[in-house]
Formats: structure tokens, sequence, C-alpha cells
């Protein structure tokens, strides 16, 4: 009982080949034997027909197989290139005629027109496809689950990563994410939630697949938005495989008029995908000759992607920084802390204002200390409560708290600052027109962003 429902849970990826043996006059033929040949693998089942002259063909891997159909007092009747598809029956009804069986009449199967075997609804998606059309890269690996919009009835945002992003399709009108994907027969679903998982198969893996949009059978009856059925590819007798490479580089971009105008930030957009497939028989010479009986099959696929763009924004060498503040990155020293480097600088630099606070009060504390603490190191004077007088060839003439000093300086940098332009004020108030200060025309001394937005808002909440 366990290999049998192991068997039938394997078989939710096969394909079925069915029909009637009949003669000329469409009377059922009995006991005629129909030899079923997978080309690729010269693999051979056989069956006989019942008393209805009908015959079935189980749990087909997808492909192409050659169909014979015999008995004694007829002429064989051979039919080439019979396609089995992923989870779908097709139906080959052979005609014999009389004759000896050294004679044979050649059968084509073509696909019917109305699908009487099956009363599932889906569509297809052959090897060709796969391979021909482009799939869906984004920094990872190729996204088999793009290929399901060719489907009717499905739709997806193919403008995100099926596989990662929330692209995942909506079939026949269900919720997203509630398809079952099966893979050659095996749920491939995430044990974290019901999103997919077909990344992990590479696209050179896949022979096709089958998206189920309705009516499908109980043995499919979990899913509420469909079912995508994969079929992997396998062996054959002859040794084959396939390779790729998808090389993607900023270097190798078009460039743009205004291109390479800055000089500052870089964009990285670099992706690089290989595939490669390989298959064939098991053969060991001298050992084990695996043709027709033991076939073996090896995928793969890896991406590698870079993604940034510069800021253009420059920061502190790491290194200067840690011999600055004393931090040992070996931990040579206890603690992790090495004695600082001083620079001694080779002018004296003094900052100078006109209020009495210390040099960058309005600043937040951290930020503050840090600012004087590096001022400090770089043996910076601060003062504060500062009368500037005047400036002559000595140098800086000023008063400290009312005590003149002169600083022998030969280079004077001064931050002016601004002050309020309220020009349109009197005209305004003559008019009677109310009107309300803002921003630097309000308070020009240290501009404040800040307290500029929020009396912009206030007055605009007050109108």
């Amino acid at each position: 009982m366990l290999l049998i429902c192991s068997a039938l849970l394997n078989a939710q990826d096969r394909g079925t080949i069915t029909g009637a043996v009949t003669d000329t006059s469409n009377a059922s033929v009995g006991g005629a034997k129909v030899t079923l040949t997978n080309p690729s693998t010269g693999q051979q089942v056989a069956v006989v027909t019942n008393t209805e002259g009908t015959y079935t063909f189980l749990s087909l891997n997808a492909g192409r197989y050659h169909v014979v159909a015999e008995k004694e007092g007829f002429r064989k009747a051979e039919a080439a290139n019979v396609v089995v598809q992923v989870n779908t029956t097709s139906r080959l009804d052979i005609q014999l005629q009389v004759g000896g069986l050294t004679e044979t009449v050649h059968v084509e199967s073509t696909t019917p027109l109305l699908q009487t075997e099956r009363s599932d609804l889906g569509t297809v998606v052959d090897n060709k496809a796969i391979q021909q059309l482009p799939l869906f890269i984004n920094g990872g690996l190729r996204s088999n689950l793009a290929f399901t919009s060719l489907a009717p009835g499905v739709t997806m945002n193919l403008t995100s990563d099926p596989d990662t992003t929330g692209g995942a399709p909506r079939i026949a009108g269900g919720q997203a994410n509630g398809a079952s994907l099966l893979l050659d027969g095996s749920e491939s679903m995430s044990e974290r939630r019901n999103d997919p998982q077909m990344r992990v198969v590479s696209a050179e893996a896949v022979e096709e697949f089958k998206v189920q949009t309705s009516a499908y059978s109980a043995e499919f009856g979990r899913a509420s938005n469909g079912v995508l059925n994969y079929t992997t590819k396998s062996g054959t007798n002859a040794l084959h495989g396939s390779g790729m490479v998808q090389l993607r580089h900023e270097k190798l971009n078009a460039q743009g008029f205004f291109w390479g105008t800055t000089a500052r930030g870089e964009s990285v957009r670099r992706q690089h995908v290989e595939a490669v497939n390989i298959g064939g028989p098991v053969y060991i010479p001298k050992v084990y000759d695996g043709r027709n009986k033991t076939f073996f099959f090896f995928a793969g696929e890896r991406s590698r992607a870079k993604n940034y763009s510069s800021t253009g924004l420059q920061s502190m060498p790491i290194a200067d920084f840690r011999n600055e503040w004393g931090i040992d990155q070996h931990f040579a020293h206890r603690g992790g802390l090495k004695p600082a480097r001083e620079d001694i600088p080779a002018r004296t630099v003094w900052l100078l204002q006109r209020k009495d606070t210390k040099v960058g009060a309005g600043l937040a504390k951290t930020t503050g200390w840090i600012r004087r603490t590096l001022l400090k190191k770089r043996h910076v004077a601060m003062i504060g409560g500062v009368d500037y007088k005047r400036i002559d060839d000595a140098g800086l003439h000023l008063d400290v708290d009312g005590a003149p000093q002169l600083l022998e300086v030969d280079t004077i940098v001064i931050c002016a600052g601004q002050e309020p332009q309220r020009d349109l004020v009197p005209g305004l108030e003559k008019l009677g027109i109310r009107h309300t200060l803002i921003g630097g025309a309000d308070v020009a001394l240290e501009l404040d962003a800040k307290r500029a937005i929020e009396q912009g808002t206030r007055v605009a909440l007050a109108l």
C-alpha cells in the first residue's frame, strides 16, 4: 500500500496516452498489441487492447513517443512523435487495415480541438517557450514563475520578482500565494507560509509545466488559486548538455549625453548569472552499461549581483579617526584604548563670538561636546563675550569683558551673519494691512530653519 500511494503521488506530473484500435469498418479490435517506445531512452511498454479495443499508457514522462499497434491478419500501424505533456491525456486512435504484419501503415497523431479525456482546464508551457523567452532577473536566479503569465486567466505583476517581492500569480481570480506548486509531483511550497520556492530549481532543469486553472480532480483539491505543475528534465541515451552566461556591467552600458560630467558619485549595476546542465546514460566502461536503463541529469545555476550608488559624501579616514581618539582596534592596550595622537598645529587659531556663552551652546549636547573637544585637541582658543573694535596693521583690536586686547594675527575670517530685511513693513502698516514676520525677516541673528518653519506653519493654520 505504501508503494502504491507513493506511485500515485509521484504520478501527479505524469501524462497519459489513451485511445481505441479499430478496423476500417470502425469495429473494435480486441487483443491487439500496442507497444510504446521512448526514442530518447529506448524504454518500451506493451499493452493489449480489451474487448472494446481500448488501451491506456499511464505515468508517462513529458516528451515524444513512438506507438505501434499490431495484430495477426492486419497491417502494422505506427504513429511517431506522439506528444505527451505534463498532467495531460493525449488521445491516439489507431485504425488497422487488413493485410500482413510485414506491411506498415503510418498514423499521424493530431491534437483534438476539444479535450474529452479530462475535465480540468489548463495550459501547458513547453520547453521551447522556457528556453527562448526572456526570464525575470532581479539580483538572483531566474524566476520560473514568470512564465505563468502566458496562460489565459492568469494575472501577475511582472514589474517585481514573482518569487520574492509579491508578484505572485492570481489564477482564475484566486488569491495570491494560494496556488499549489508541484515539482515532479511533490509540493514545493515554503514551510514558513504558502509562498513559492521555485527559485531553488534552475530554469535549465525544467522540462515544461502546466497551469491548471479550474475543474481539476480531487488529487489537486487543496489549492484555492490553481495548480502549477512542473516536471524536470531527465537524461537520455545521448550525452547532451548546454550552458548560458548572462553578464550585466555598468561599464558596458551606453553613455548618456550628460554622463561623466560630475566627478563625485558612482553607480554600480552588476549581475552575473551562469547556468549549466548535462544529462546522459550511466555508463562505466567494462563495469556497467546503463543505456536504455539508467540515466542521470544535472543542472545548476549561480547568480552574483552588486548594486549600489555612491552618495558623493566623504568620510574621515577610519585609521586617522581611531588614532586621533585613541581607539585600539587590535586590543593590544587595556580596555582597547591607547594614547591618542596629538597634532600640534603650525599656527595659532582663535574662535571668537559676541555671546558670552560657551561655543556651540545651541547645539545638541553630544554634538556640542564633540565639536568643542575637537577644537581643544587642535589647540583652538575659544573666547566669548567679545566686542570687536577695529582691524589695522597691528591686528584685531577687541574688548573681552571690558578689557582691551590685541590679537596679532595675519588672517581674519569674518562670519558677519545677516540683518533682517523689513522694507515692506512700513507700507503695510500705513495701509492697515495685517502682516506677520517669520524666519530671517523676524530674527536674522543665527537664522533658525526650525523656528522659521514653525512660524510659517502657525501662520498657515491661523489663515
